[in-house]
């Protein structure tokens, strides 16, 4: 897009000050450059929604809760939960 807005600019200046046109399909050639540019950041912006939805679809937490703290534990003590693992999360 930006290209095709260079060149367009470059058409326009030719055409006003030095009162000469470039050589070929000027207007073909802005329109296919402009709406392929557009086609891409659309394409662009599709992708970044379909990726966002596939993190979403994962399930993952937000944040893990590293310890519990006043609860009670499936043996029924009152000691924390986190009591029973180390900082990996394994059973300690």
């Amino acid at each position: 897009m930006l290209l095709s807005s260079l060149f367009a600019l470059y058409a326009i200046v030719a055409k006003v000050i030095f009162h000469q046109s470039p050589k070929g399909f000027t207007a073909l050639l802005l329109l296919i450059t402009l709406l392929s540019g557009i086609l891409l950041f659309f394409l662009g912006v599709i992708g970044e929604y379909v990726g966002r939805i596939y993190e979403e679809t994962k399930g993952r937490p937000i944040y893990i809760v590293a310890r519990l703290i006043g609860r009670e534990n499936r043996e029924g003590s009152s000691a924390p939960l986190s009591a029973n693992f180390s900082e990996r999360g394994t059973r300690t």
